[in-house]
Protein backbone atom coordinates (compact mmCIF):
# COMPACT_ATOMS: atom_id res chain seq x y z
CA UNK A 1 0.00 0.00 0.00
CA UNK A 2 1.71 3.05 -1.13
CA UNK A 3 1.80 6.60 0.44
CA UNK A 4 -1.63 8.18 1.64
CA UNK A 5 -3.72 5.42 0.39
CA UNK A 6 -6.41 3.57 1.75
CA UNK A 7 -8.25 0.03 0.82
CA UNK A 8 -11.87 2.11 1.58
CA UNK A 9 -12.70 5.97 0.57
CA UNK A 10 -16.07 7.04 1.70
CA UNK A 11 -16.94 10.48 -0.40
CA UNK A 12 -19.74 12.90 0.80
CA UNK A 13 -23.33 11.24 2.04
CA UNK A 14 -22.07 7.61 1.84
CA UNK A 15 -22.06 5.05 4.47
CA UNK A 16 -19.62 2.12 4.86
CA UNK A 17 -20.55 -0.78 7.03
CA UNK A 18 -17.92 -2.91 8.25
CA UNK A 19 -19.94 -5.99 8.70
CA UNK A 20 -17.39 -8.67 8.66
CA UNK A 21 -14.71 -9.61 10.85
CA UNK A 22 -11.82 -8.28 8.63
CA UNK A 23 -8.00 -7.95 9.88
CA UNK A 24 -6.02 -4.99 7.58
CA UNK A 25 -2.09 -5.90 8.11
CA UNK A 26 0.85 -6.41 6.39
CA UNK A 27 -0.20 -10.35 5.24
CA UNK A 28 -3.14 -8.89 3.71
CA UNK A 29 -0.97 -5.83 1.82
CA UNK A 30 2.56 -5.62 1.26
CA UNK A 31 4.60 -2.79 0.85
CA UNK A 32 2.83 -0.74 3.76
CA UNK A 33 3.74 3.12 3.80
CA UNK A 34 2.69 4.40 7.47
CA UNK A 35 0.83 7.06 5.50
CA UNK A 36 -2.04 4.35 4.07
CA UNK A 37 -5.09 3.50 6.10
CA UNK A 38 -7.98 0.96 6.11
CA UNK A 39 -10.79 3.67 5.71
CA UNK A 40 -11.78 7.28 5.21
CA UNK A 41 -14.13 9.10 5.08
CA UNK A 42 -14.94 12.68 3.98
CA UNK A 43 -18.14 13.88 5.17
CA UNK A 44 -19.66 10.61 5.12
CA UNK A 45 -20.56 7.87 8.17
CA UNK A 46 -18.38 4.59 9.11
CA UNK A 47 -19.86 1.93 11.35
CA UNK A 48 -18.76 -1.38 12.80
CA UNK A 49 -21.34 -3.51 13.68
CA UNK A 50 -21.89 -4.52 16.54
CA UNK A 51 -19.73 -8.31 16.92
CA UNK A 52 -17.44 -7.44 14.18
CA UNK A 53 -14.01 -6.77 15.06
CA UNK A 54 -11.80 -4.87 12.55
CA UNK A 55 -7.98 -5.96 13.55
CA UNK A 56 -5.20 -3.45 12.18
CA UNK A 57 -1.51 -3.18 11.82
CA UNK A 58 -1.33 -0.33 9.84
CA UNK A 59 -0.69 3.36 11.52
CA UNK A 60 -4.05 4.88 11.39
CA UNK A 61 -7.10 2.31 10.75
CA UNK A 62 -9.84 5.13 10.50
CA UNK A 63 -10.04 8.79 9.55
CA UNK A 64 -13.03 10.99 9.74
CA UNK A 65 -12.92 14.25 8.08
CA UNK A 66 -15.09 17.00 7.55
CA UNK A 67 -18.23 16.15 9.05
CA UNK A 68 -17.92 12.34 9.39
CA UNK A 69 -19.50 10.31 11.60
CA UNK A 70 -17.32 7.29 12.72
CA UNK A 71 -19.72 4.70 15.32
CA UNK A 72 -17.79 1.49 16.82
CA UNK A 73 -20.34 -0.73 17.89
CA UNK A 74 -18.04 -4.08 17.60
CA UNK A 75 -14.28 -4.14 18.35
CA UNK A 76 -11.27 -2.46 16.43
CA UNK A 77 -8.01 -3.96 17.70
CA UNK A 78 -4.97 -1.91 17.17
CA UNK A 79 -2.59 -4.80 16.68
CA UNK A 80 0.53 -3.24 14.71
CA UNK A 81 2.64 -0.86 14.73
CA UNK A 82 4.55 1.57 17.86
CA UNK A 83 2.19 4.74 17.68
CA UNK A 84 -0.93 3.44 15.93
CA UNK A 85 -4.17 5.31 15.82
CA UNK A 86 -7.27 3.97 15.97
CA UNK A 87 -9.56 6.50 14.71
CA UNK A 88 -8.22 10.40 13.73
CA UNK A 89 -10.83 13.01 13.35
CA UNK A 90 -11.12 16.56 12.30
CA UNK A 91 -13.79 18.00 12.54
CA UNK A 92 -15.81 15.17 13.18
CA UNK A 93 -17.85 13.11 15.49
CA UNK A 94 -16.88 9.79 16.80
CA UNK A 95 -19.29 7.51 19.14
CA UNK A 96 -17.70 4.31 20.66
CA UNK A 97 -20.26 2.08 22.02
CA UNK A 98 -18.07 -0.93 22.80
CA UNK A 99 -14.27 -1.69 22.70
CA UNK A 100 -10.92 -0.34 21.43
CA UNK A 101 -7.67 -2.08 22.25
CA UNK A 102 -4.28 -1.12 21.66
CA UNK A 103 -1.23 -3.89 21.64
CA UNK A 104 1.58 -1.01 21.77
CA UNK A 105 3.43 1.82 23.17
CA UNK A 106 2.20 5.04 22.18
CA UNK A 107 -0.51 3.73 20.39
CA UNK A 108 -3.76 5.90 20.63
CA UNK A 109 -7.59 4.89 20.37
CA UNK A 110 -8.85 8.18 19.32
CA UNK A 111 -7.02 10.77 18.22
CA UNK A 112 -9.37 14.51 17.63
CA UNK A 113 -8.58 17.92 15.94
CA UNK A 114 -10.52 20.95 15.55
CA UNK A 115 -14.33 19.96 16.61
CA UNK A 116 -13.97 17.13 18.13
CA UNK A 117 -16.71 15.65 19.74
CA UNK A 118 -16.42 12.24 21.77
CA UNK A 119 -20.05 10.69 22.20
CA UNK A 120 -18.90 8.21 24.93
CA UNK A 121 -15.38 7.63 26.56
CA UNK A 122 -13.65 4.55 24.60
CA UNK A 123 -12.97 1.19 26.56
CA UNK A 124 -9.96 -0.62 26.79
CA UNK A 125 -9.27 -4.16 26.78
CA UNK A 126 -5.36 -4.38 27.59
CA UNK A 127 -2.91 -3.42 29.93
CA UNK A 128 -1.28 -0.50 28.28
CA UNK A 129 -3.73 2.32 30.39
CA UNK A 130 -1.33 5.13 29.59
CA UNK A 131 -1.69 4.07 25.66
CA UNK A 132 -5.46 5.12 25.88
CA UNK A 133 -5.73 8.86 24.87
CA UNK A 134 -8.76 10.91 24.00
CA UNK A 135 -7.69 14.33 22.65
CA UNK A 136 -8.59 17.09 21.60
CA UNK A 137 -6.04 19.61 20.75
CA UNK A 138 -7.97 23.26 19.31
CA UNK A 139 -11.41 22.64 20.61
CA UNK A 140 -13.37 23.61 23.81
CA UNK A 141 -16.30 21.31 23.08
CA UNK A 142 -15.03 18.23 24.79
CA UNK A 143 -18.11 16.33 26.35
CA UNK A 144 -17.88 13.38 27.84
CA UNK A 145 -21.41 11.88 28.60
Amino acid sequence: MGTNSAVFYGANDTTINIANNITANSTKFSDVDDTAQFLVSDKGNVNINSGKTLTSGLKTTISGLNKAVVTNNGTLALAGKMGAIGIYSNDSTVTNNNVITTANDSSIAIYGEKWFDIEKWCSWTDNYFWNFICWNAFSSKYSRK
